[in-house]
């Protein structure tokens, strides 16, 4: 689980992030996504746009400010309770043919992870669209 200290930096692979990082002990989902189509950064390092991150903090779902795009271990959690999240009153299903943005970065430093519909973790170029499913903590 996540103890706070050793998330962050560019993780070697997913092993390395799951053994890093963890989800927060009590996570809300947002019920819908705060975005379609969007890249985890768009404008070159130096400006630090991060479009992914943005959409999280500019969304305002259950008349909420705090949500965060979720780690990758939080994330896949997502994914494998997709089906009862899917059957829940309320919210908006994650799309089977869908990819979500993490807030998890490997590989070079235009790169972070995704999850698709069918679990499969792969690490994608930033400039990719890709659809943002928010998250908060219950504090």
């Amino acid at each position: 689980t996540y103890n706070g200290s050793t998330n962050g930096g560019r993780y070697k692979s997913v092993a390395d992030a799951f053994s890093r990082e963890g989800p927060y002990a009590q996570l809300i989902i947002a019920p819908d996504n705060a975005g379609e189509n969007v890249k985890w950064r768009s404008a070159p390092k130096p400006n630090r746009v991060l479009d992914a991150k943005q959409a999280c903090w500019d969304y305002r779902g259950q008349g909420r400010s705090d949500w965060r795009l979720p780690r990758l271990s939080e994330l896949y959690l997502i994914w494998l309770n997709s089906e009862s999240i899917n059957q829940s009153k309320g919210f908006t299903p994650l799309g089977n043919d869908a990819t979500y943005w993490s807030a998890t970065e490997g590989g070079t430093s235009d790169q972070a992870y995704t999850v698709n519909g069918l679990g499969y973790t792969r690490l994608q170029a930033k400039t990719n669209t890709y659809s943002v499913r928010c998250v908060r903590e219950v504090r």
